[in-house]
């Protein structure tokens, strides 16, 4: 029975990192789509270079959010270092998700047909692996599983003989 209880709680959890994950995607759209349309409309400036612009502040605050609310259990290194690899990560969803339209529109009949369609399964998968490599690789979450509503079980730390604290003390935070 506890343990049912336990599993509920840690696919709570999951779910709940998910839909987070999902919030911060759907802000850095909104960021997105106001810096691109202040740059193109506001300044005049060309939609091309201004979208050199607007995807950046996008995913840097997409970033903020998920390292703030989303994988809160991260590691505390760098913030530099970890938000050029969630840059890193970005460039390879875009990636993948242009790769995976572009195909569809130019091998498939349907996707030819109906290319707005042809954008859901690209960014699909995008969101997937972004939501992966965001919370194994860029905030180094060891509990993040393969699919987004799977938690793996938490790593227990290992202690080396003779390491192991007084009883009553805390970690190295509480000195």
């Amino acid at each position: 029975m506890a343990q049912g209880r336990l599993r509920a709680i840690i696919e709570t959890r999951a779910l709940r990192r998910w839909l987070s994950f999902g919030a911060a995607g759907m802000v850095a759209f909104g960021v997105d789509m106001g810096v691109l349309g202040v740059l193109v409309h506001g300044l005049g400036m060309v939609a091309l270079r201004a979208r050199l612009i607007s995807i950046p502040m996008a995913a840097s605050t997409a970033w903020m959010i998920n390292r703030r609310f989303t994988f809160v259990s991260g590691d505390d290194r760098a913030r530099w270092h970890q938000w050029l690899r969630y840059l890193a990560v970005n460039t390879i969803n875009v990636s993948v998700n242009y790769g995976g339209y572009v195909g569809l529109v130019s091998a498939t009949a349907i996707g030819a047909a109906h290319p707005l369609i042809s954008v859901v399964p690209g960014a699909l998968l995008g969101l997937w692996g972004n939501y992966l490599l965001a919370g194994r690789w860029v905030f180094r979450d060891p509990s993040v599983g393969l699919l987004p509503f799977h938690t793996r079980p938490a790593l227990a730390p290992k202690i080396r003989p003779g390491k192991a604290r007084a009883a009553g003390r805390g970690g190295p935070r509480s000195r």
